[in-house]
């Protein structure tokens, strides 16, 4: 619902009520969280914090629990509720990042996300009480449509699949389900977010005939992505005063969403993923200032990015409190190569192709070693762990430890030379790669483009 009018009056209300409950459950649930009496009580903070324990417990427990929490009246019961609702959100979590892991990886395996228009992926071992998180977490990352399904059950049960669905702006979902009702048990729901169950003979038919659909009725112009900025800051901008004023227009949601703000031509210092690479801690310096960057959903090094690179961002503006100590923090919602830095880019790029191509070929001191061939290769197989997928060499190369972009295409060119890597080139910036499993060993220096390196270095 819209945060504006009379909703913003009862939200902001109801807020104030929370930060002051006397109510049992309530409290253990904010104690076991974390969250004590300094730790202002935002709509954010409900919604990212509390809300996601309460409903873990009816995504892959019994919601009866959370219930039970609320209707406590002993301290201790409740405190062993709360503890069991933090339990299960943990679960949650874990299982919702293996499904997102494994969603990902049957994209780059067997999608081709250039030329489909809606994301449709099945398993028999995803828990259906989590898909739709997971769901709505693939629309975020590629713009695109998402439906998940899930086939779990025993007997005849195994043949139907439960489906969680989410859209993006400029398609409207029961619509494009309609579309398909001959092939569908039943689905429900509204325009970004949907629900269904399939019989998984009709499985094929449903991603085809739905991917014409979108093609044909999405309004691309609502559909891309596109996040107002209020207003560009600089370092001297930032400070809790003003993070105190911008508090003022609070709660923030839907129709009154959180101000963003823009600040341009950042250096990357240092990066440090949370969560097992799940959102990412890092330091941006603006005009000399440094800042602390948090970016939840999103490991900045598998987009491409690290440091010393140059960067704008899109941010809001938190204070973190750790410890009795008072720290700004810009959290992303968005971030791009400066507009200076993306000639630097293109032109990296443009060498990586040149050499995986055979049209430039490396200087001896371009040539990685033994060792650093072997950090390539260790990370190449952890960035496509199917062994099949799209392969950015800058991706590649933003990870911790990893030698230069050019070094890293000569090792590829290596790979590709001694028959263990395939590379199919797709655009300007990426491949579709294979690693060839082989019995015998390879000697990547006796490569043509290793052995080059002398003859280069002598002219």
């Amino acid at each position: 619902m819209p945060l504006v009018g009379e909703n913003r009056i009862i939200v902001s209300i109801g807020l104030s009520i929370l930060a002051h409950t006397k109510q049992t459950g309530i409290n253990a649930l904010f104690k076991a969280s974390g969250i004590d009496g300094t730790k202002k009580i935002t709509s954010s903070l409900i919604g990212f914090t509390i809300a996601p324990r309460i409903n873990a417990a009816g995504r892959i427990s019994n919601a009866a629990r959370a219930v039970q929490l609320f209707l406590a009246d002993s301290f201790g019961l409740a405190d062993v509720i709360a503890e069991e609702l933090c339990n299960t959100n943990r679960e949650r979590q874990t299982t919702e990042n293996g499904i997102y892991t494994e969603a990902v990886e049957q994209l780059e395996k067997y999608h081709d996300l250039h030329s489909e228009s809606v994301i449709v992926l099945a398993s028999d071992t995803w828990h259906h009480g989590v898909i739709g998180i997971v769901a709505s977490r693939l629309t975020e990352r590629y713009n695109l449509p998402s439906i998940l399904i899930s086939f779990e059950g025993s007997g005849g049960e195994e043949n139907v699949g439960k489906g969680s669905a989410r859209s993006v702006k400029g398609l409207n979902l029961v619509k494009a389900l309609a579309s398909c009702e001959d092939l569908l048990l039943k689905y429900g729901g509204h325009e970004l977010a949907a629900g269904l169950s399939i019989e998984r003979k009709n499985l094929d038919e449903f991603r085809k005939r739905l991917d014409g659909y979108v093609k044909s009725n999405i309004d691309t112009d609502a559909a891309d992505a596109k996040l107002n900025v209020d207003a560009r800051l600089y370092p001297e901008d930032i400070s809790e005063e003003s993070i105190e004023s911008i508090s003022k227009l609070e709660p923030f949601g839907a129709s009154n969403p959180t101000p963003l703000f823009v600040m341009k031509d950042c250096l990357i210092t240092s990066v440090n993923p949370l969560s097992l690479g799940k959102h990412s801690k890092f330091t941006v310096v603006c005009d000399g200032e440094p800042f602390t960057a948090l970016f939840f959903g999103t490991n900045i090094m598998h987009e491409g990015f690290s440091i010393g690179d140059e960067v704008d961002i899109l941010f809001s503006m938190d204070v973190n409190e750790f410890r009795g100590v008072k720290t700004v923090q810009l959290v992303i919602r968005d971030m791009d190569y400066a507009d200076a830095y993306k000639q630097k880019i293109r032109s990296i790029q443009k060498e990586c192709a040149e050499i995986i191509s055979g049209e430039r070929k490396p200087m001896e001191s371009e040539i990685p070693d033994r060792t650093e061939c072997s950090i390539i290769y260790g990370e190449l197989k952890k960035y496509i762990p199917t062994g099949t997928g799209v392969l950015s060499v800058k991706k590649l190369a933003s990870s911790p430890g990893m030698p230069s972009v050019i070094k890293t295409s000569v090792a590829l060119t290596a790979f590709v030379q001694a028959g263990i890597l395939r590379l199919e080139r797709m655009n300007d910036t990426e491949y579709r790669a294979e690693i060839i499993k082989r019995e015998e060993k390879v000697d990547l220096f006796s490569t043509p483009v290793m052995n080059e390196r002398r003859a280069v270095s002598n002219v």
